[in-house]
């Protein structure tokens, strides 16, 4: 059994967790890549099929956006649905989900590229990156700070709040 877990056991009142046992053997996940797929981009578009989720676009799961991303995929298509099966509606899905899913790319890729190797190119991306880079170094400082990002960062106020 874990450290962590025995000592997270400790605080515990529910039941005696120290002889417990897994039920199963524990798995790790290891693809920690961000992946976007441009379907709205595709030149042959096949009409009537859409796709959603992680077959779309998959981020590293160190920031936790997959499922909030896949609700708000869900909430467009729920939209998109409500306007009626019109021809290319598959089409139309498909640009709505990619600017759905700008805001978690940008936040998610330009995270991955502050902790890369990865150069960056532009007068703007280096701007942002310093920016960014600064406000990060100032979050142990400033608690309101802090809380904002993290509702940036989970996608429940716009990034623009920070700038």
């Amino acid at each position: 059994m874990s450290r962590f877990f025995l000592l997270f056991s400790l605080d515990s009142q529910e039941g005696d967790h120290q002889n417990a046992t897994p039920i199963s053997k524990i798995y790790g996940y290891r693809y920690a890549e961000n992946c976007f797929r441009h379907l709205e981009k595709l030149r042959q578009r096949p009409e009537g099929f859409i796709v959603i989720g992680d077959a779309v676009c998959n981020f590293n799961p160190i920031y936790g956006q997959g499922m909030t991303v896949a609700a708000l995929e869900a909430l467009a298509l729920d939209a998109c649905l409500q306007k009626g099966m019109q021809k290319g509606f598959a089409h139309m899905f498909q640009k709505k989900i990619s600017r759905v899913l700008a805001m978690p790319w940008m936040l998610a890729t330009g995270a991955d590229r502050r902790d890369s190797q990865v150069q960056t190119r532009g007068i703007l991306s280096n701007l942002t990156r310093s920016y960014m880079e600064a406000l990060i170094a100032q979050l142990p400082k400033d608690p309101a700070l802090f809380l904002t990002f993290l509702e940036v960062v989970h996608l429940l106020r716009h990034p623009g709040v920070l700038f």
